[in-house]
């Protein structure tokens, strides 16, 4: 499984990168401080699921065209779905959202939401990301 984590803080998430990396999968994690979007769209259409935080830190507000970094993780999905990419998208972030936040990223075409603290293995967050990725293979096809 190819997986592309989005996260401005990839360090808080090592231990589940080295653990997916030793169960096989090709884990991408751009630094999103470099990274532009015609890369990061590249990312995207290479991989076969995306984690994606919500809460990206804003370091570079003001070069929002050309670089990730200052844009939230709901832009960031905003702009992969108009390019028509349809990687299915795990929003990983510390608070859940929920209600009408909820509703509009579920519009925007996320698969799954989840709090960092319902990840209780990671055997478990490796089986629910596979199960993502298999799920749109299968619809796909």
């Amino acid at each position: 499984m190819k997986i592309l984590f989005i996260d401005d803080h990839p360090y808080s998430m090592k231990n589940a990168l080295l653990f997916m990396r030793e169960k096989g999968d090709l884990v991408d994690c751009p630094d999103v401080g470099t990274c532009n979007w015609i890369d990061l769209l590249e990312h995207a259409r290479k991989s076969d699921v995306m984690v994606l935080d919500l809460k990206l830190e804003p370091n570079n507000l003001f070069d929002d065209s050309v670089r990730v970094v200052g844009q939230m993780g709901e832009e960031i999905l905003r702009r992969i779905r108009s390019a028509h990419c349809r990687i299915p998208v795990v929003i990983l972030s510390r608070l859940a959202p929920e209600g009408a936040d909820r509703v509009r990223l579920q519009r925007l075409g996320v698969t799954l939401i989840l709090a960092k603290s319902q990840m209780t293995s990671l055997n478990e967050f490796r089986e629910t990301l596979s199960r993502v990725a298999a799920s749109a293979a299968a619809q796909e096809k």
